[in-house]
């Protein structure tokens, strides 16, 4: 099969449109806290005799939704609104901080009392680098029913928005039903809300059950589209069975899906199934938030006028970037996807794949 193709120019445009899209991230904001660890200071605690690791340096950033947030900034959206709750504690108000140092509007995340600020504590070897550094991770999440109070403040937010956004994505990271942002309640909502504003783009990216969202582009990792988790590195689902099931799934609903294939790039459905290679990586990579990166700029590239071909090359382009940052959730800049595509084309039309 022939790669899509995409040219310098419609890049070009298509990106040169993404400074007028006015975007906002509703869903699961995340802290991720990045913890240091110097083996080779590593002492004995008097008190229990067990090893206490040493700490030498710190860093912060927003996780999950927050990095799709920090993602539509990076690519150059002319505005991004977050949309959710953090905790009344001091995780949310880094996060919070966080948030508005990249150029997010943060007036719409609801402090909540009786809500922690979910958080991934990420201890990692601060001398090896990429995915061989990390260590068993410690999170912070909500196990009890988010409340009525703070559901009805995250959709009183959001509606007073509808006015002045293009584009809505929706991210849900919580997979403990009911104890992060789309409860039933919010999701009843929000379907409402999408059916009344048709111009708005609403763009759902869950890990705990995407088809749950109606009236809406869906996007998901091939894995979560089947309900699987924990699949070991490496594996795939046969192409047939997974084009087959992508098809039924979009006849039924009448709204277009991306699939996510790892290595193997995006399925677009929107009539029929297309397979947009991804870029092949030349390079040691870091996975984690790649499906962010792409997220953000499917979004972007849809919003402004490209095909969903089109924004799925995009999306690949971004991701290839993101995947190059080590030990981090990776950001792209739209600066640096026209080299990325100088790349992309040349790996594919050195074996006469592009036409």
């Amino acid at each position: 099969m022939a790669a899509p193709f995409l040219t310098q120019c419609r890049l070009a445009e298509i990106v040169g449109r993404f400074e007028s899209v006015r975007t906002a991230v509703i869903g699961d904001f995340f802290l991720d806290m990045y913890f240091y660890v110097d083996p080779g200071l590593a002492e004995i605690s008097r008190e229990t005799g067990k090893t206490a690791n040493q700490i030498v340096d710190v860093r912060t950033s927003p996780g999950a939704a927050g990095n799709v947030a920090l993602n539509l900034h990076s690519l150059g959206a002319k505005t991004v609104h977050a949309v959710g709750f953090i905790g009344d504690d001091g995780n949310g108000h880094e996060l919070g901080t966080r948030l508005a140092e990249m150029g997010c509007i943060t007036d719409g995340l609801t402090i909540s009392a009786d809500r922690r600020t979910p958080t991934y504590m990420k201890p990692r070897m601060y001398n090896i680098r990429g995915l061989a550094g990390e260590m068993e991770r410690f999170d912070i999440k909500n196990h009890t029913p988010t409340n009525r109070e703070t559901e009805t403040a995250v959709i009183r937010t959001l509606s007073g928005l509808m006015r002045d956004i293009d584009a809505i994505v929706l991210v849900e990271q919580v997979e403990e039903r009911a104890c992060g942002v789309f409860t039933d309640y919010i999701k009843i909502e929000l379907d409402r809300l999408a059916r009344k504003h048709s111009r708005v783009i609403f763009f759902a990216d869950s890990r705990l059950d995407v088809l749950r969202f109606d009236s809406m582009i869906l996007k998901a990792n091939q894995f979560e589209l089947m309900g699987m988790s924990h699949v070991a590195p490496g594996i795939s689902l046969p192409r047939d069975y997974l084009t087959e099931r992508v098809k039924t799934i979009c006849t039924d609903r009448k709204a277009p899906l991306f699939v996510t294939l790892g290595e193997g790039g995006i399925m677009t459905v929107d009539s029929e199934p297309i397979v947009v290679p991804a870029v092949k990586a030349t390079g040691e990579v870091d996975s984690t938030g790649a499906g962010d990166t792409a997220t953000a700029a499917l979004v972007l590239s849809l919003a402004a006028g490209a095909t969903h071909v089109e924004a799925a090359i995009i999306a690949n382009l971004a991701a290839s970037l993101s995947i190059e940052q080590l030990d981090t959730c990776g950001v792209c800049r739209s600066d640096d996807l026209p080299e990325c595509l100088d790349r992309y084309i040349s790996q594919y039309s050195s074996k006469g794949q592009w036409k």
